[in-house]
C-alpha cells in the first residue's frame, strides 16, 4: 500500500496538477494507494503518522518533506520524494529528477537506500539543514507574507541593515567555541534557501553532519560573506569554521529562534545527533 501525502499549494500550486498524474500511473499499474492532500501545517506530520503501511511518498518542497519526516514510523515505513516546491535543496543535494513522472517512478520502482537525519533532543527531527543567524531573521520576516524573490529580497536588505552579531556557543564532545557570528548550520545536505551552498562536502549516507560557523567579516561586509554560498567556496574564508562530529549543541543565553528544513521554531534548543542509516528511500 502507498500512501501519497500531496501539499496542493506547493510550488505555486504544482503540487495539486501532480494528482492527476498520480491516479493514472497508480492505477494503470494496478498498485494500491492513496492520496491525501494537506489543508493546513502540520497536517502533513499528521498524516504521516497515521499510516502505517510499507511507503509513503511526499509530493511537496522541503517544509512537506520536513513534516512528512516528524510524523514517520522510520522502523516499518519507507519514504519517497516528489519535489514540487520552489527551493527544493533536499530534492537537488539527493539528486531526485524535477520531472515529476521520473521522481515518481523511482519513488516506486528506485533502488531502496538508506539515508542520515537529524535527530533533535527535543523530539523534533531534519532532514537537510538546521540552524539559527541571520537566515532565521529573514525567515520571519517573510513568513505569510506573498512568497516572492523580491519579498526575500526585501527581508534580507531590512535584516543586514540593522544587524546584530549572533552570540553561539558550539558544543561538540568536550569542547566549547564561542562565535559571535552571521550565523551557524548544523548541515546533513549541501544547500538551502534555494541553491546556496553551505556545506558543498556534506553527505546523506556519511554518518557525519558538517557543522558551518560563519563569524562577521573583520571588514563588516556581510553580503559578500552571504555571496560565497552560491558557489560553495566560503569554506576556506578566515571567518568560516568547518567542522564534522556526530552530536553537537548550540546554544544562547538569547534563546534565538532556528530553522529546520527552512521551517522556524522558537524555544527549541540545537541539540543535535545523526541518526545514521535511519531513513530508507528510493532514488
Amino acid at each position: 500500500m502507498y500512501r501519497f501525502i500531496v501539499n496542493p499549494g506547493s510550488g505555486s500550486g504544482n503540487g495539486k496538477k501532480l494528482i492527476s498524474l498520480i491516479n493514472e500511473y497508480m492505477s494503470s499499474k494496478e498498485i494500491p494507494f492513496e492520496i491525501c492532500e494537506t489543508a493546513r501545517k502540520g497536517h502533513a506530520k499528521q498524516l504521516s503518522e497515521e499510516f502505517k503501511g510499507e511507503r509513503i511518498i511526499a509530493i511537496g518542497g522541503d517544509g512537506t518533506f520536513h513534516e512528512v519526516l516528524n510524523g514517520l514510523d522510520t522502523e516499518n515505513c519507507g519514504l519517497g520524494f516528489i519535489p514540487c516546491g520552489r527551493g527544493n535543496d533536499f530534492a537537488e543535494a539527493f539528486g531526485l529528477s524535477k520531472k515529476p513522472t521520473e521522481a515518481l517512478n523511482a519513488a516506486i520502482n528506485g533502488e531502496p537506500t538508506d539515508i542520515d537525519y537529524i535527530q533533535l533532543a527535543c523530539g523534533l527531527r531534519c532532514l537537510n539543514i538546521g540552524g539559527t543567524g541571520l537566515d532565521v531573521s529573514v525567515l520571519e520576516r517573510v513568513e505569510n507574507k506573498r512568497d516572492t524573490k523580491l519579498t526575500y529580497l526585501m527581508s534580507l536588505i531590512y535584516c543586514i541593515s540593522h544587524f546584530t552579531p549572533y552570540e553561539l556557543d558550539v558544543t561538540s564532545g568536550s569542547e566549547t567555541k564561542h562565535y559571535s557570528c552571521i550565523m551557524v548550520g548544523v548541515c546533513n545536505g549541501r544547500q538551502f534557501g534555494g541553491g546556496m551552498k553551505i556545506s558543498p562536502n556534506s553527505s546523506f549516507n556519511d554518518g557525519k553532519l558538517n557543522i558551518i560557523a560563519v563569524e562577521l567579516p573583520k571588514n563588516g561586509r556581510i553580503m559578500r560573506a552571504l555571496m560565497g554560498f552560491t558557489n560553495g567556496k566560503h569554506l576556506d574564508k578566515p571567518y568560516t569554521h568547518h567542522f564534522e562530529c556526530e552530536q553537537v549543541k548550540i546554544s544562547s543565553p538569547f534563546n534565538y529562534p532556528i530553522e529546520l528544513d527552512g521551517e522556524i521554531y522558537k524555544d527549541v534548543v540545537l541539540d543535535c545527533k545523526v541518526v545514521k542509516g535511519g531513513l530508507k528511500t528510493f532514488k
